[in-house]
């Protein structure tokens, strides 16, 4: 039992929700200031053709979480996708309230919350763990399970706390992989120094980050990435990422699926995909502060390219038949 299998964590935030559900919107040609609120689920079951025995899905009731004390702050980084989640701080573990539905069957599911916009409410988002179970035998079946996620939005509701562009200033946002990228001069995390990574995340620090900010600010314009002038730079770049997709968080495939999906043919969803990439809402790729045309002439130069549509036929189309 205890804090055991990975620890608890959650695996959104505020900060990556809000975007996620402003992304979400535009995806569906929809507007923000329609809505009032939302809440990002997720939808957990047993795939298996026995009754879960051991690594259950533990979940932990969040009004017994001392806030802000046991929250802790995680960047999850990857090829392609970057998220803030929580870890859970084990100060008041003995006050902690857990819960797990044992020997689950594959018609049964667990929801929860990812984040929930209303700053109201007592209970937002789920921390929750995969628990090893003291009573199963060795012969208990490994555990199969599957998850969904989901955006629910509230058109009506008492307060309004749905995110804008402007209230969670995207213009400004920035992850330790982009300062990483940008003091290295490569947008390879791998190859960033210690040093440099460490003052990434002293960027991040409220009073470090804006003592760093003011020292910086003389400099900005050289490291402010700018449009070489010839789209196929960008090919290789695109190439990776589209063929690290096996390596990408369960909730970037699921989305990478609802696009192909979307769309009648297979081309259709490359080209969604790839457009989407290139716009680099988040600034994955460095393209995000482009402009239009420049990046409408790096779609066109990737969707010329054999060798970045051989990585898109190759994992991109087989998810239009999951």
């Amino acid at each position: 039992g205890g804090y055991a299998g990975g620890g608890p964590h959650t695996d959104s935030s505020a900060v990556s929700a809000d975007i996620f559900a402003l992304n979400t919107l535009k995806a569906n040609n929809l507007k923000g200031g329609d809505y009032k609120r939302y809440c990002y689920l997720n939808l957990w079951r047993n795939i298996g053709n026995e009754p879960i025995r051991d690594n259950h899905l533990g979940c932990l009731d969040e009004r017994t979480v001392v806030k802000p004390d046991d929250y802790i702050i995680k960047d999850v980084i990857g090829d392609g996708y970057e998220v803030v989640q929580y870890q859970l701080n084990a100060r008041h573990a003995t006050q902690h309230k857990w819960y797990y539905f044992p020997s689950m069957t594959r018609d049964e599911a667990i929801l929860f919350k990812q984040m929930d916009s209303d700053g109201s409410l007592s209970g937002r988002v789920c921390f929750h763990m995969s628990v090893s179970d003291p009573t199963a035998t060795k012969k208990a079946p490994p555990r199969q399970s599957i998850e969904i996620r989901m955006m629910c939005f509230w058109k009506d509701a008492v307060l309004d706390t749905m995110p804008t562009s402007d209230n969670v200033h995207r213009d400004v946002l920035q992850s330790p992989k982009e300062y990483a990228a940008q003091l290295k001069g490569s947008n390879n995390l791998a190859s960033a120094s210690l040093f440099q990574l460490v003052l990434a995340i002293a960027y991040k620090l409220p009073f470090v980050g804006q003592l760093f900010n003011q020292i910086s600010v003389t400099n900005s314009k050289k490291t402010e990435i700018e449009y070489s002038g010839h789209a196929t730079d960008y090919v290789d770049r695109f190439v990776q990422t589209v063929g690290s997709i096996p390596t990408w968080h369960g909730s970037s495939k699921a989305w990478a699926t609802v696009q192909m999906k979307r769309h009648e043919t297979a081309q259709g969803g490359i080209e969604g995909i790839t457009m989407t990439l290139v716009e680099d809402q988040l600034g994955f790729q460095g393209t995000r502060n482009f402009s239009q045309h420049e990046k409408a002439e790096i779609v066109a130069a990737l969707l010329g390219s054999s060798a970045y549509m051989l990585v898109c036929k190759h994992h991109l189309e087989s998810l239009l038949f999951d």
